[in-house]
């Protein structure tokens, strides 16, 4: 293990920063023991508009005369008088990227768990100059990718030069009162006049530095005296296509007519049977369209189904992080306390949005992310005028609760009865035999015929490395626990941390509530060699999306705990070791907003076997399915769909009456029609 990680045992730890030309960058911030600097301090200095050089020591000697050092030994005296950028506003993201030999990554300092990563990063660098560092602002416009206007800048210059004598001199800049981002926006202040102290410069000339000058006016949200609450939506800027966009060569047929609808402002429904390309056409669809500089948000119904087009889940990107609670709860607690306005701004940057395997969203869900897109993006248009690409089968997995979507009232008005249906059965293109067995599945048409291939391939003893699929997670676990059990080695258990909020919850009542309400587990234990999945979206900024299997490969000593390190396969292939590091997650209250109980814990779940839900979308070369207890519409068609050969098929159990077709979806898919 590092040293610098090591150190954290003996309670001698600290983060040394410097910059080659602001001596005042140059700190050593003690981050264990009773000195150990305070988070607020610490994201102060990280997040303000320079780039830093960072390094972890075990000795403050070593520390402090590495951060005096500066970045470049060839640094000059005269450069060493700049002063301090001014501190970014973090009330709204705390990002922080960092850049050494290992990569790019980037980290949410206000979230624990990335916290964590950031410091193991920089713990376990072994660069000689360090990790390069700098602070990412998020504004009402969003993360700036260009040079900040700088027209009022000179305008104050310009002032100050009239006077070469003075130092600092006070100038006066005019704002537009129809402006519509800053504190005051859309609360109906006009500010014609505000005062601004800038320091007079003369040419080839530097003042002296000084500390910043800044001020608020207000704050947004805050409640007023009284409990009156005095929140006024700010005016966010809505992304807008681009216009003649051309449709690329070499793409499908299908894909070129879902590009040049979606660039051209009209929504697509994607469907087909199992097996016809579906997730692969839309990631063709989604490379194309952000190739022609469009703002993609790529997305799926779980994480699983995120990982298959490279996004995050929906509600995640609706920033639902209360589950079902957000799509129940009154729509203005949601919109203005439940969603943050940095969402708020990549909401209104997104130009479509894609969702992968929306078949499994509700009919409620969809309608509440209607309402909540129209109130963002301020547009009375369905989805608040952003184009979406929805893809799916309804005919393979229902809703786990309530109805369909097409059923919603918004489905209709952005797709009434139209799709773009492929028909090339790629996945089971070398088993004809199982295609049509599958097709006939679909329609519910099966035959005696069908019944006795099903059960030639009944089996007692599927392969080792098969993957098990089970219709219910009481099985799921089961057997997870039984292959946990057959591994050799040392059994390492993490204990979640439960805290209740709420005043009317105890810590028993806690518990119970967030085992049914979060998906980190109570009691994890582990083993090297177990194989594992992470179960949200954690990870994602280390590069492992939600719902990504792997194997623990072995134990990390961190501080006095061990954590496990895990190989992850990737969907886009390769792999990913990461030390997984605990995460938090809640349940949330009765006022729909707030949190009732919280959850720390390792974010992993054992993952030999999952439910059919879970594996929807994925090609697995051999899988052993249990269909004896299926009880959803369309789960033994998908159950039974996963491998394309019949060889690769293993039935453990089958229950023909189990075989279930809802009829109002039958109906839908047999009267869509194509787009004119």
């Amino acid at each position: 293990m590092p040293q610098p990680l090591a150190a954290m045992a003996t309670g001698c730890l600290f983060l040394a920063a410097r910059h080659p030309t602001i001596p005042a960058a140059c700190r050593v911030f003690s981050l264990v023991g009773s000195e150990a600097a305070s988070p607020a301090d610490l994201r102060a200095h990280l997040l303000r508009s320079w780039t830093l050089r960072l390094k972890m020591f075990e000795s403050k000697d070593a520390a402090d005369q590495w951060a005096a050092k500066g970045a470049d030994d060839g640094a000059s005296a005269s450069s060493l008088a700049s002063p301090a950028p001014s501190p970014h506003s973090f009330a709204e993201g705390s990002l922080l990227r960092t850049v050494s030999p290992a990569g790019d990554a980037m980290y949410d300092l206000a979230d624990c768990s990335s916290a964590s990563s950031f410091f193991v990063a920089i713990g376990t660098s072994t660069h000689a100059a360090g990790v390069r560092a700098q602070g990412v602002a998020l504004t009402p416009e969003g993360v700036r990718d260009h040079p900040r206007d700088v027209r009022k800048r000179r305008r104050l210059e310009a002032v100050a030069h009239d006077a070469p004598e003075v130092t600092h001199s006070c100038a006066t800049v005019d704002l537009p009162a129809t402006s519509a981002t800053g504190p005051s926006a859309g609360r109906g202040a006009a500010l014609t006049a505000l005062p601004v102290v800038a320091q007079a410069v003369s040419l080839g000339k530097r003042g002296p530095p000084r500390p910043p000058v800044s001020w608020s006016y207000s704050e947004m949200g805050r409640a007023t005296k009284g409990g009156k609450d005095d929140y006024h939506s700010p005016t966010l800027h809505v992304a807008t296509p681009l216009a003649d966009v051309a449709v690329p060569v070499g793409m499908s047929s299908d894909a070129s007519l879902a590009f040049e609808l979606l660039a051209g402002g009209t929504s697509v429904f994607f469907t087909g049977p199992p097996g016809c390309g579906k997730t692969y056409m839309a990631n063709q669809v989604i490379g194309a369209l952000r190739d022609a500089r469009l703002v993609v948000a790529a997305c799926g119904s779980s994480g699983v189904a995120a990982a298959l087009v490279g996004g995050i889940t929906v509600p995640s990107w609706a920033s639902f992080c209360n589950g079902d609670a957000d799509v129940t709860s009154p729509l203005d607690v949601v919109f203005r306390k439940v969603i943050p306005l940095s969402e708020k701004v990549r909401m209104c940057g997104a130009m479509a949005l894609v969702v992968e395997e929306v078949g499994t969203l509700s009919a409620a869900f969809l309608a509440r992310l209607d309402l909540v897109l129209r109130a963002v993006r301020r547009r009375a248009s369905p989805f608040g005028g952003l184009t979406v690409l929805f893809v799916g089968d309804f005919l393979q997995l229902a809703p786990p609760k309530e109805q369909y979507a097409f059923l919603s009232d918004v489905w209709g008005l952005v797709f009434s009865d139209r799709a773009v249906v492929l028909a090339t059965h790629w996945r089971h293109v070398r088993d004809g035999d199982l295609l049509g067995l599958l097709l006939r599945l679909r329609a519910g048409t099966h035959t005696s015929a069908d019944m006795a291939v099903l059960a030639s391939r009944r089996s007692l003893h599927p392969p080792g490395h098969a993957l098990w699929l089970f219709c219910h997670i009481q099985d799921v676990l089961a057997k997870n626990a039984d292959e946990l059990q057959r591994l050799p080695g040392k059994l390492v258990k993490f204990e979640a941390m439960d805290k209740a909020m709420a005043s009317y919850l105890t810590g028993p009542k806690a518990s119970a509530l967030l085992d049914t309400t979060v998906k980190y587990v109570r009691v994890l234990s582990l083993r090297v060699g177990a194989m594992v999945a992470v179960p949200t979206g954690c990870l994602a900024s280390q590069g492992v999306p939600c719902g990504s299997r792997g194997v623990v490969v072995s134990f990390f000593l961190l501080g006095a705990r061990l954590f496990p390190r895990v190989s992850f396969s990737l969907a886009c292939g390769g792999t990913k070791t990461v030390v997984v590091l605990p995460a938090t997650s809640h349940a949330v209250a009765l006022d729909g907003w707030s949190k009732a109980a919280t959850r720390t814990q390792v974010p992993l779940v054992l993952a030999w076997a999952a439910t059919i839900h879970a594996a929807q979308g994925w090609t697995l070369p051999e899988v052993a399915v249990d269909l004896s207890k299926a009880f959803a519409a369309g789960q033994a068609l998908s159950g039974l769909s996963c491998t394309p050969t019949l060889e690769g098929l293993h039935l453990v159990g089958f229950d023909e009456s189990k075989i279930i077709v809802d009829s109002a979806a039958l109906s839908f898919h047999e009267g869509l029609h194509a787009y004119e």
